[in-house]
């Protein structure tokens, strides 16, 4: 199995903006809860077992191929792959499959938020460390992102990677990010582009992405720019521009993004890399209309009176908040397509 690339040394970069923290003290396995900490920064108080991460129990903890994840003499990846997982055993599965296929060294990091029965993962199943991190009720996604997030910071890890369970990567989707991020030092986040398919794994559509800063900062007055479950991102941007706003949490991303994208470099690699499920219901396609409110919050947040394209970014809102859901999908498929 080869290696993530390393971190690089040399030029100034946004990897400058790391802090060093110190893990914080945690038993074998988690079964968590998490204060509210929405967009400040994080910071040692915030993340420590007295701030962030509150131990209820604990568990055993997953294993790969022998790896003891809280073996002190382990070495810690560059990677953390973050999958949040509620009541969807199968769907979360078939992504660890994909995400463990990966030709990389890694660690998964899944948080079970509050699923019924609790999902329980086989650690002999997978080459990679499993982290299960369990809430004891559900408290939607935002939070869930946050709880594995403030796991993730509290350890020396370089990069994290997004994935929703029902989705798969494509060919080397992780080691094709790691190493543009690697190649290009001043980028803080990078995504690529998605295949939608239907239950039958067939083909729907295709979504671009504008690939370079400037049509991507342009991108996010209207829409986001990037693919959710395609993003991976420094550690240390995050440490930067704090974590998950669960206060619009059907547009969690969407702020995320804004906030990064104003003050880092972005990109997208134009390879389809994450092929997503259409069949299942997504909490934003059920939500629409709620989730189009979140995103004319955010809007509103970033917006400036001086730009031509925050007032055309909220009109667009305000049309798809309106329009029938039919014809919100069929524009959707065409503008994947066509992007």
């Amino acid at each position: 199995m080869s290696r993530c690339p390393v971190r690089g040394k040399g030029r100034q970069d946004v990897r400058g903006h790391s802090q060093s923290l110190q893990p914080p003290h945690q038993m074998a396995g988690e079964d968590v809860d998490a204060a509210h900490e929405t967009r400040g920064g994080p910071d040692d108080d915030a993340i420590g077992c007295h701030g962030a991460l509150v131990i209820l129990a604990s568990v055993p903890l997953a294993i790969g191929q022998g790896r003891l994840q809280n073996d002190p003499c382990r070495r810690v990846p560059n990677l953390a792959v973050l999958i949040p997982v509620y009541n969807a055993v199968e769907d979360l599965a078939r992504t660890l499959d994909s995400v463990d296929a990966q030709g990389c060294d890694l660690d998964i990091v899944v948080v079970d938020d509050g699923s019924i029965p609790p999902t329980l993962i086989d650690p002999a199943r997978y080459v990679h460390p499993v982290v299960l991190l369990r809430l004891p009720v559900n408290r939607g996604v935002t939070a869930a992102l946050n709880v594995g997030l403030r796991h993730v910071l509290s350890r020396p890890y370089t990069y994290v990677a997004r994935q929703d369970a029902g989705d798969l990567d494509l060919g080397d989707r992780l080691s094709t990010q790691l190493a543009y991020l690697e190649a290009h030092p001043e980028v803080a986040l990078v995504g690529g582009f998605t295949r939608h398919v239907d239950a039958n794994g067939h083909t729907l559509f295709h979504t671009h992405y504008p690939e370079h800063w400037g049509a991507i900062r342009r991108r996010m007055r209207y829409r986001t720019a990037f693919s959710h479950p395609t993003c991976m991102m420094r550690t240390s941007v995050l440490r930067a521009v704090g974590y998950y706003d669960e206060s619009v949490d059907l547009a969690q991303d969407y702020d995320l993004f804004r906030r990064v994208a104003e003050r880092f470099p972005c990109a997208n690699v134009p390879k389809v890399l994450v092929s997503r499920s259409e069949s299942g219901p997504s909490v934003v396609r059920v939500h629409r209309r709620a989730a189009e409110r979140d995103r004319i919050v955010v809007q509103l947040r970033y917006f400036s009176p001086y730009d031509v394209h925050c007032y055309l970014g909220l009109v667009r809102s305000a049309i798809v908040y309106l329009i029938p859901r039919r014809i919100a999908q069929g524009l959707r498929r065409r503008w994947g397509i066509t992007r």
